[in-house]
């Protein structure tokens, strides 16, 4: 990859997904931060791709769902795109 100013990143990734691997991540993760950029990578465990999606058969979907709602929050927050709830 060619990445001379790369933009935050959140990576939401599954260890159980088909079509991208942990080991993609990681290295996407190292890619971004070497370059000088923020890449914010969570791995969550058994899940497939698109695992955050709701409606997705996944043993722990709706407790991924929510969590990923809240990761995608703070992220935004952190970046001043959204203001924190009081």
């Amino acid at each position: 990859h060619n990445i001379s100013s790369p933009p935050p990143t959140l990576f939401l990734l599954g260890d159980n997904d088909n079509l991208i691997p942990v080991g993609t991540g990681v290295a996407f993760q190292k890619a971004i931060e070497d370059a000088g950029g923020r890449c914010d990578l969570h791995v969550y465990k058994d899940g497939a791709h698109g695992f955050f999606n709701p409606g997705r058969p996944n043993a722990n979907g709706k407790e991924y769902y929510e969590d990923c709602i809240m990761k995608m929050d703070h992220f935004l927050v952190s970046l001043g795109f959204l203001k924190p709830q009081r």
